[in-house]
């Protein structure tokens, strides 16, 4: 046995992975050797072979495709379970349908109707006004959580519509001042959330496993997680005492909009909680709401003559609050959907030292839609673009009927989801799903990344065509960009020596693969740190 034969064995690998193909950057790579969950080398058989022993793993995959593992940007894994309940009501398209879902579960044993998933188009661009559904509910108390999270529809809370707020939520009221049974905004919504029947710490456990293995099956092996306070704290040890996480997990805890300076340190202090698969990492802000609920930070007001205020009522203080945890090392994300908005998240990271801007990766989530000038900030600033264009192509109209589009008007909803213009600026785009807004499958949101429309549904037209990327560049959003959009792109999102073994094992070849057979490409098997998670097929 000659020296480089001893140096391998006296390293051994604990497992090794082998595909027909191995996306490295290496011609002809098919083996990938890992050890200690970090990656000690790539290439042929014939060159990793020297790192097996008998105790070695073999994960084979004759026929597959192995990238790096597919990692989402911005999801809601925990709070999503409080979202996710009651009837899903996705495919309502009308008042009609809501209503005749809303009777039948009423029908059931449960205390209360709950749903999730109301597309504010089912009330035809007129204002949202929950008391038509109230005789569906054959007298229950009811809750129904719009698509995008920060609103709902209540009908019994005894809320009088003079309720003040500190993150600039509201109660939304008629033209005689009653309320209409919309709540706008996170804290608006919050009142509902607090007297809905409370789901035990070991049942959110349980759901939250069951949630992470359905996202590994879909090739998911890490994701960005947009909320953490001490109820995730407790939820995601009680899993971990079960067992490992099927996805590993970056939260990062979100600072509601108004918070005094005082109370930052709470925030700070939960910085580096960990598990085994988890930790706490970043902080996340709000600048403004959505489109839809009339709450995004726009320049001019939208059809509706709002849109025209930040959720912080004084927004110097959101600037002394970024201040106070990039003089710390903190990574920021700040969710930003207007162009008003975003705007104003730049020009508070450039008027950061340079020490602060550059010591941490700060991002921009959402970005729905911006002009030209904005576009080019991005990459001079540094600041990672963090979006989820499936929320166009699941949610918009090419023809521009859409609430989203017609609230912001044809100027604005033209420049949608600018992935292309961002990633030609040399900005890093990190791509995501937002689950529970949309479906959490990155098959999908790579698809509808690459088409600009939905990736099953070949008769409509694409919405931004322009703005569409390849196959490649999306994949690349969903590793490289995504590991970038967390700091840790010397050590995740590709598959390198060194690099944490963290792979997403295809059925075939993505990278030649059209984005409609990618979308529904098998995933073999996902890994963390060398370790199988999941599940199908191979060795």
């Amino acid at each position: 046995m000659n020296d480089r034969q001893n140096a391998a064995h006296a390293e051994a690998a604990d497992s090794i992975w082998s595909a027909a193909t191995v996306h490295c950057g290496m011609p002809f790579a098919t083996h990938i050797a890992v050890r200690r969950g970090r990656i000690i080398a790539v290439g042929d058989a014939s060159s990793i072979c020297v790192y097996a022993n008998g105790a070695t793993e073999h994960h084979d995959f004759p026929t597959g495709a192995i990238t790096a593992g597919l990692s989402d940007a911005h999801m809601h894994p925990i709070w999503g379970l409080e979202t996710v309940r009651g009837v899903d009501l996705r495919r309502a398209d009308s008042l009609d349908d809501v209503a005749t879902v809303l009777q039948r579960e009423a029908g059931s044993e449960e205390q209360w109707v709950l749903g999730w998933g109301l597309d504010p188009n089912v009330f035809g661009g007129r204002g949202v006004d929950g008391r038509s559904l109230d005789p569906a509910t054959l007298g229950k108390p009811m809750m129904l959580v719009f698509r995008d999270t920060h609103s709902a529809i209540v009908d019994v809370l005894g809320l009088s519509g003079k309720e003040v707020f500190s993150d600039g939520s509201e109660v939304a009221v008629d033209g005689d001042g009653r309320p209409t049974g919309h709540l706008k905004e996170l804290g608006a919504v919050a009142l509902a959330r607090a007297v809905i029947p409370e789901q035990s710490i070991e049942g959110l456990a349980e759901s939250l496993l069951a949630l992470l293995a359905s996202m590994a099956a879909t090739g998911l092996v890490s994701a960005q997680a947009m909320d953490f306070d001490d109820r995730a704290d407790e939820i995601l040890e009680e899993a971990e005492r079960s067992r490992d996480l099927p996805v590993r997990l970056r939260l990062s805890p979100l600072i509601p909009a108004g918070t005094e300076l005082f109370e930052l340190p709470r925030y700070l202090h939960m910085q580096g909680r960990h598990g085994r698969r988890w930790i706490v990492e970043g902080v996340k802000f709000m600048i403004d709401g959505t489109v839809d609920t009339g709450t995004a930070w726009l320049e001019t007001a939208d059809s509706h003559g709002q849109g025209l205020h930040s959720l912080w009522d004084d927004v110097d203080r959101y600037a002394d609050a970024v201040r106070y945890f990039a003089a710390r090392g903190v990574p920021i994300a700040t969710h930003a959907i207007g162009e008003r908005g975003v705007r104003h998240v730049l020009d508070v990271v450039a008027s950061l030292p340079d020490e602060m801007r550059v010591g941490a990766v700060h991002r921009i989530e959402h970005i729905e839609s911006i002009p030209d000038e904005t576009v080019a900030r991005f990459a001079t600033l540094g600041v990672v673009a963090s979006m989820q264009p499936i929320h166009a192509t699941r949610h918009g109209r090419a023809d521009l009927t859409d609430t989203w589009a017609t609230r912001l008007g044809r100027r604005r909803a033209m420049r949608s989801m600018r992935t292309r213009d961002l990633l030609d600026a040399g900005v890093t785009l990190a791509l995501g799903s937002d689950w529970p807004v949309v479906d959490y499958d990155p098959r999908g949101v790579i698809a509808d990344s690459v088409l600009r429309r939905p990736f099953y549904r070949p008769d409509l037209e694409p919405i931004g065509a322009s703005q569409a990327l390849t196959v490649r560049e999306a994949i690349d959003a969903y590793t490289l960009g995504s590991a970038s959009a967390r700091g840790a792109a010397g050590v995740e999102g590709r598959i390198a020596v060194g690099h944490r073994a963290d792979f997403t094992v295809f059925g075939g070849d993505p990278l030649t693969a059209s984005a409609e057979q990618l979308a529904v490409l098998p995933v073999l098997a996902t890994a963390i740190a060398g370790s199988r998670v999941s599940m199908r097929g191979g060795a």
